[in-house]
């Protein structure tokens, strides 16, 4: 009977050891991560698909248009083009296109007192609507190669054709050529300029 008394807490001692041994839990006593495991990828909401879709977003990925989407930002106009539904056509003057501008006119866009007119040299870079170079050629052709454009300050604009480029004209008659153009957002459509239009 010592015997087998002996022998059942031998086994039942082996038994407690073994499934401490192969008990996956730590010290802690929270599971580790599986070596192969990976964490759970958040699922987006479809408002934040939008905003990382959006025109915004596009132009501030454009290395182009990197002082173009600084003025936006700094007038504040950030999140209408992130989270409005538009759709809204941009057509931004580039780097080299503000490289072209006058220092002291530059600076004074920068300055906060100046903060009006800075808006309202980013507003006419914006369109309502959604025009696709292809839409333009159209519109152009349409309208006997001159189609006028209205942006949202209020200043119009004439598009017109030269040969297979093209030419925003403003009410300075300043040009402005289409470059790298349709850049596609969620709630829009995006064109670099040559140019900055409408400056003064």
């Amino acid at each position: 009977m010592n015997y087998f008394f002996r022998f059942l807490c031998l086994f039942g001692l082996t038994l407690v050891l073994f499934s401490c041994k192969n008990d996956p839990k730590n010290e802690t006593g929270v599971e580790p991560l599986k070596e192969n495991a990976k964490p759970d990828k958040k699922v987006l909401t479809e408002k934040e698909k939008k905003r990382i879709t959006s025109i915004m977003t596009k132009t501030m990925s454009t290395i182009e248009l990197k002082s173009f989407a600084s003025f936006i930002v700094t007038t504040g106009l950030a999140d209408k083009l992130l989270n409005e539904e538009g759709p809204f056509t941009i057509i931004a003057p580039s780097n080299d296109a503000f490289s072209k501008v006058d220092a002291q006119e530059m600076k004074s866009w920068l300055n906060p007192s100046n903060r009006e007119q800075l808006i309202k040299l980013v507003k006419n870079h914006i369109v309502s609507g959604n025009l696709t170079s292809a839409t333009l050629v159209q519109n152009i052709k349409a309208a006997n190669g001159s189609y006028k454009i209205v942006s949202l300050s209020g200043s119009s604009y004439i598009a017109s054709l030269d040969g297979t480029n093209i030419i925003i004209t403003d009410s300075k008659g300043v040009k402005a050529v289409i470059g790298k153009s349709d850049i596609i957002g969620s709630n829009g459509i995006l064109h670099v300029l040559d140019t900055v239009l409408d400056k003064d």
